[in-house]
């Protein structure tokens, strides 16, 4: 009997501490998360700056290489182009991936015959790719519009799978235009845990500035 008080105390006292342990490595992940976002945006704007416009999304083929076709993109909604910004991070099956093992998503304008992959203009440019705090989007609820690019990492529930019926999520998964952006949630039909990053033109035109 003292055997069995013994181990209901220490499975409890086990219990307590790895819930902390589970928190804080979520925290850890989505900081680290954040962290490859932010150096995932730097190089490309470092792309910028060397070639004068941004690289194309890469396909689940082209091994972290542009995929493009001449001038133009060969999709709008792809993964990070690793290869070409030279980024060290984990890889797998060919695409770069965030903490939890899911793919970065890389979404690029296609607006006036995908400008942004052959320079970047100076005169305003109006593109679909826009970033809400709800889904679906509105004039209303709209944090940033006429983006040049978005990057997405899709949290511990990567790529949206099991699915969610996070309208949210899935409106992140399906690749834009619309995107969303809120801070995370385990509420049953809003679940949330995506990690957002974008580039708007006028970013673009000023970072240009600075080396001219």
């Amino acid at each position: 009997i003292e055997m069995a008080i013994v181990m209901v105390i220490l499975g409890a006292l086990l219990g307590g501490l790895l819930v902390p342990l589970a928190s804080q490595r979520e925290v850890s992940q989505r900081k680290a998360a954040a962290q490859l976002l932010q150096e995932i945006r730097q190089a490309l704007i470092g792309h910028v700056l060397i070639h004068g416009a941004l690289p194309c999304p890469a396909s689940a083929t082209s091994n972290g290489s542009q995929a493009r076709t001449g001038a133009n993109c060969s999709l709008a909604n792809g993964f990070v182009p690793y290869a070409e910004l030279g980024i060290q991070a984990s890889i797998k099956n060919g695409v770069l991936v965030d903490p939890w093992q899911g793919n970065v998503r890389y979404s690029l304008a296609s607006a006036n015959t995908w400008i942004y992959a052959r320079s970047i203009p100076l005169t305003v440019v109006v593109t679909p790719l826009r970033v809400c705090d709800a889904s679906p989007c509105t004039a209303a609820n709209t944090q940033a519009a006429n983006l040049a690019a978005v990057l997405v990492s899709t949290g511990p529930d990567g790529n949206n799978q099991p699915a969610s019926t996070s309208a949210d999520q899935v409106a992140n998964a399906a690749g834009g235009p619309d995107f969303i952006s809120r801070p995370p949630s385990e509420l049953a039909g809003s679940e949330f845990d995506d990690q957002l990053v974008w580039l708007a033109q006028a970013t673009l035109v000023y970072e240009l500035s600075k080396v001219k």
